[in-house]
């Protein structure tokens, strides 16, 4: 994607699992009006500057090298490398657990984050616990202005760690929030515009909390500096 002549601010590559957080317009760059729930999550972390724009695209079609070595550590740095190639100055990855040991599934995001560190490309990796989805149904103010029931939200969304449909899994309680799975990416959208972050730090210390801290202390300086 060829970027605009005359455009000075900061680009964000943003990788994720699923539609519901990345929106239904992967590949293209959007700027802070009309963003899907990541985006809008590290927008707000980011302290919603104005010359930043986002591409969504998901973290498992990244191509990488052939060779020894971890697939996912191998595609974060690929993601890096790309990034770079295409004019951005960051990217943020954001996995879900599901299930499996944390560090297996957090560390080798971070090996290729700090194998692939350059100064040209900032890179924020998380690991949502167990999936994207519990971000969205900790908080029931949240919840009700994007049109669910808030008294339905729930404190501990990280301890929801069974298979989905089975009651307890995180997109089961916002599939009964919101009323349907048809109306998640939207909805996600409007909670993640209003949530609050402090709280979703609180209810998601194993997450959300680590991965705010990534995207501020990784992301923020190159927003700072450049948009």
């Amino acid at each position: 994607m060829s970027m605009d002549a005359d455009y000075c601010g900061v680009n964000v590559l943003v990788l994720g699992d699923g539609a519901n957080e990345l929106g239904a317009s992967p590949g293209v760059l959007i700027g802070p009006e009309d963003l899907p729930a990541l985006a809008r999550l590290v927008h707000r972390l980011l302290n919603q500057p104005a010359r930043v724009r986002y591409r969504m695209g998901r973290f498992i079609e990244i191509e990488h090298a052939r060779g020894k070595g971890d697939a996912f550590e191998k595609k974060t740095k690929a993601a890096i490398l790309k990034a770079r190639s295409l004019g951005f100055r960051a990217v943020v990855i954001v996995r879900d657990k599901d299930r499996k040991a944390l560090a297996a599934r957090l560390a080798p995001l971070a090996r290729g984050r700090d194998a692939a560190a350059t100064g040209q490309v900032a890179c924020a990796v998380g690991l949502a616990v167990e999936t994207f989805d519990a971000w969205m149904i900790c908080d029931g103010k949240a919840v009700g202005t994007a049109g669910g029931d808030g008294s339905r939200s729930h404190p501990d969304p990280e301890s929801l760690d069974g298979q989905e449909s089975t009651g307890r899994h995180a997109k089961d309680r916002a599939v009964e929030l919101f009323g349907s799975a048809d109306v998640l990416t939207k909805r996600y959208a409007q909670v993640a515009a209003c949530v609050d972050l402090s709280l979703l730090a609180k209810c998601c210390p194993q997450g959300f909390a680590p991965f705010a801290t990534e995207v501020r202390q990784r992301i923020g300086p190159v927003v700072r500096e450049q948009a």
